[in-house]
Order: structure tokens, then C-alpha cells, then sequence
């Protein structure tokens, strides 16, 4: 009977998995693979299944420790029952999952009403906060329009002050003039 052989760059296309992972897994699980006379790798159909398996199992989430225990302690078809098992499993959740999906919806319905609710409360108080911020500077500007007012009138009596000392000072000059002038 002629076995069908195939080189690691073979198994890794044939497996889907690259061959530095392939030897790892043979390395870390502890698999026994033939070499040829020059030694070099080489897979039987059977090691591509085991290949397969492992690649199946990693996929369900199991770690290497765990399927090196399996593949040591277990007859081959174990293997194989590990990855139907889950399959079966995953089919019943799914019917059950679909027969959930109505109350799914209606809490998301009540977590969507509860957010819309919220991001209505977050949205008053935002323009509730920028209300009180346009009244404040409004206010501000209130007062600032006072204070320049004030400043402007004390500025423009103090001028008035002046130009009437300043008249009252000329008047007074020209008062003496004419006194001296009559003397």
C-alpha cells in the first residue's frame, strides 16, 4: 500500500496553517511525525487530520495543554466526538438563542428608550448650563457697558472742570489786565 506524503510547505497549504505552527504544535503536543532519509518532515493523511483537529479544537477555544492531554490520553475517535460534540451544543444554543431574541429586543427596546431619556436629561442641562452662561456674560456686559458709561462721564466732568478753570484762569487774567490798565 503506497501512503500518500506530504512536506511541511504540502501540510501547511493542505491544513490551512503555517508551517512554523505546525511545528509547534508537534513540538508542544508532543506528536511523533516520520522523517524521510535525508530528514526531513513528512505527513500521512492521518497526521493531516490530527492537524485538522488540533486546528479545530484551538478554534473552539481549548489550549494546548488540554488537547496534548486528549491526544495522549484518548483512543483517536475521542478526538473526533470533542469536536461533534460541541457542534450539537452550539446547534441547541442557537435555537435557544433564537428563541430569545424577542426578549432581546425588547430590552434593547427599554436600554434605547432609557438612553434616549438620558441623553434628553444630559441635553436639558447642557442648554440649561448655557442659558445661565449667556445670561451671566450678558450680565457682564450689563455692567462693563455701565462702567465704561461712568468712566466716560467722570472723564468728560473732569474735562469740563478743567475747561472752566481753564476760562475762569483767563477771565481772571483778563480782569487784572483791565485793572492794571485803568490804574
Amino acid at each position: 500500500m503506497n501512503e500518500t506524503r506530504y512536506l511541511i510547505s504540502e501540510a501547511s497549504k493542505v491544513t490551512q496553517v503555517d508551517a512554523h505552527v505546525l511545528r509547534y504544535w508537534e513540538d508542544e503536543l508532543g506528536l511523533a511525525i516520520n522523517r524521510n532519509e535525508m530528514g526531513h518532515r513528512y505527513y500521512t493523511e492521518k497526521d493531516i487530520q490530527v492537524f485538522q483537529n488540533i486546528k479545530e479544537l484551538k478554534k473552539q477555544g481549548l489550549q494546548l495543554k488540554a488537547i496534548r492531554r486528549m491526544l495522549h490520553q484518548a483512543e483517536p475517535d475521542s478526538i473526533q466526538r470533542t469536536l461533534v460534540e460541541p457542534e450539537i451544543e452550539a446547534k441547541e444554543k442557537r435555537r435557544k438563542d433564537i428563541r430569545d431574541i424577542k426578549d432581546i429586543k425588547e430590552i434593547k427596546e427599554k436600554t434605547a428608550e432609557k438612553e434616549d431619556l438620558s441623553k434628553e436629561k444630559r441635553f436639558e442641562e447642557i442648554l440649561a448650563r448655557l442659558i445661565r452662561d449667556v445670561e451671566l456674560s450678558e450680565h457682564k456686559e450689563g455692567r462693563y457697558r455701565r462702567l465704561d458709561e461712568t468712566i466716560r462721564r467722570h472723564q468728560m466732568s473732569r474735562k469740563m472742570v478743567a475747561a472752566t478753570e481753564e476760562n475762569s484762569g483767563r477771565k481772571g487774567r483778563k480782569k487784572r489786565i483791565k485793572r492794571k490798565q485803568s490804574e
